[in-house]
């Protein structure tokens, strides 16, 4: 185990233990899903470096050291800065990530990092990065720094290397994003699918398209861009149904092409492509608001669940009273005043006897005697 203070200091233990394969460690999240074999192991959380974080007019940079709550919180507050609306989208995904405590000590590096081990590893931050086009800075031991796209990432040597930062795009007013995870619950669950939409259209001629990102996960452990969409659809106008109906056709043609894993199962791979089309759909929906009549605008909407509540009636029948007549706890008063005595709260009186629960050595048996002598011997 080692502990640097700086990125010097991490280098320096990479250069000395040249050709060991080390693992970083930030939450230490991974070991519940995965139990992978390394020779040393980095804990970085002392590492004051990977926790720098920029939000400007011109670029939003987060350290690969930030947990995923952290991560939340940076993009609310971005989302407050033109071209970075996007970040409330963004957040409201990843509160979707396992659950409030794993967040908290779980970082968006170590998510990513699972990802490039396992590819069948469903992550929300690689599908949201790989759709904003986001850049992922890699520092190596030799000093030399490399500035990738999530895609790349996946297939660079990482070996004696770290996830350094992020650094996200700037948004204009025909940039949408949309992005969605479908799972058996609200919480601490794989995905079904987990999917974001980026398109670039011009709203005026009725949303012509002139680029476009699907990224979807949960499917497949080698496809995770729905390529021959990407490329059919510009120029397309998703404002008129003749071109978003083309469009889901290309979409549903390119899906069952798609190779699907069975490592995680949480559902029939069929189930989970027709998820993918669903959503793109979805999205579109979103993107076009009042552009669609009310019949279909529905169809863009979020089920709402609010925060259940329960509540127990106890009734009495007064031609019965005494009997079930309501009345106040006789001991009530002086227990919420103080008043009442416990056998905590009482003095001790000289010579007082405590007595100790142990374990049976043996169970499910008959004692013929108690020996007491061990205990009596206390003075």
């Amino acid at each position: 185990w080692y502990s640097p203070k700086c990125l010097d200091d991490l280098f320096g233990i990479l250069k000395s233990r040249s050709g060991q394969k080390a693992f970083f460690v930030m939450g230490n999240t991974s070991t519940a899903l995965y139990q992978d074999d390394f020779d040393i192991f980095i804990d970085i959380k002392g590492v004051n470096e990977l926790y720098d974080y920029k939000i400007s007019n011109t670029e939003l940079k987060f350290g690969g050291n930030l947990t995923l709550s952290n991560l939340i919180k940076l993009l609310d507050e971005a989302s407050a800065t033109s071209g970075y609306e996007y970040g409330k989208v963004v957040a409201d995904h990843i509160r979707k990530v396992a659950t409030t405590p794993l967040r908290n000590v779980g970082s968006w590096a170590g998510n990513l990092m699972i990802k490039r081990r396992h590819p069948t590893f469903p992550s929300d931050i690689f599908v949201l990065f790989e759709t904003l086009d986001a850049k992922i800075t890699i520092g190596a031991m030799d000093g030399v720094v490399s500035s990738l796209s999530p895609a790349q990432f996946m297939k660079f040597d990482m070996d004696n290397k770290i996830i350094m930062s992020v650094t996200l795009p700037k948004f204009t007013k025909n940039d949408y994003l949309q992005t969605y995870k479908i799972m058996p619950r609200a919480l601490s669950a794989y995905a079904y699918t987990n999917e974001a939409v980026w398109l670039n259209m011009d709203s005026a001629a009725n949303f012509k398209v002139k680029s476009a990102r699907i990224v979807f996960g949960g499917v497949s452990d080698t496809v995770f861009h729905a390529c021959k969409t990407e490329q059919f659809i510009v120029g397309k106008q998703l404002g008129t149904n003749e071109g978003l109906q083309e469009t889901l056709k290309v979409l549903e043609e390119e899906m069952k092409t798609v190779p699907a894993y069975e490592e995680i199962v949480l559902a029939d791979a069929s189930y989970r492509k027709n998820l993918v089309c669903s959503l793109f759909y979805k999205a579109v929906l979103t993107f076009l608001g009042d552009h669609v009549g009310p019949r279909f605008r529905s169809g863009a909407s979020d089920l709402e669940y609010p925060i259940h509540e329960g509540y127990q009636m106890f009734k009495s029948d007064p031609s019965k009273y005494p009997l079930s007549q309501p009345m106040p706890k006789v001991q009530s008063k002086k227990q919420a005043s103080g008043e009442a005595e416990y056998t905590m709260t009482v003095p001790e009186p000289p010579g007082t006897l405590h007595g100790q629960m142990v374990l049976a050595t043996v169970g499910n048996c008959k004692i013929d005697k108690i020996d007491p002598s061990e205990a009596l011997a206390y003075p």
